[in-house]
């Protein structure tokens, strides 16, 4: 698994200027976005939310729907340095996991403790 997040987390560095929206997500929401030029990822939720993650400065965060198709939470820091977009999978449960690589190339990952909700494990070592 480490060497399939290390590619991923590599891949991610040299297709940063790539930025995920959902169907959903408002035109003046895309723009900002690419504006400010934040690597991000958006996904959807085991119950049809999104969820999105970026990496604003070395710093991970993510944001959620608070209803599917509604209005979006703040962003809350997932903590972490990553010189890495946030690279996401969904676990046989529905969970959903996200990882980071440090300075070191090193891999974390933290993962939700249910589907669709937190609160989220700590970093561990993928």
């Amino acid at each position: 698994m480490f060497r399939r997040l290390l590619s991923l987390g590599l891949m991610g560095l040299f297709l940063a200027s790539v930025v995920s929206v959902p169907a959903a997500a408002s035109a003046t929401e895309a723009v900002a976005k690419a504006d400010v030029g934040i690597l991000s990822k958006t996904v959807p939720n085991c119950d049809g939310r999104w969820e999105e993650f970026r990496r604003n400065g070395n710093i991970l965060e993510h944001r959620w729907q608070y209803s599917a198709g509604g209005s979006w939470s703040g962003w809350a820091s997932l903590g972490g340095v990553s010189i890495s977009s946030p690279w996401n999978e969904f676990l046989s449960d529905g969970r959903a996991r996200v990882c980071r690589f440090d300075i070191g190339f090193v891999g974390y990952c933290r993962t939700q403790s249910a589907p669709g909700q937190g609160p989220w494990t700590a970093w561990a070592r993928a």
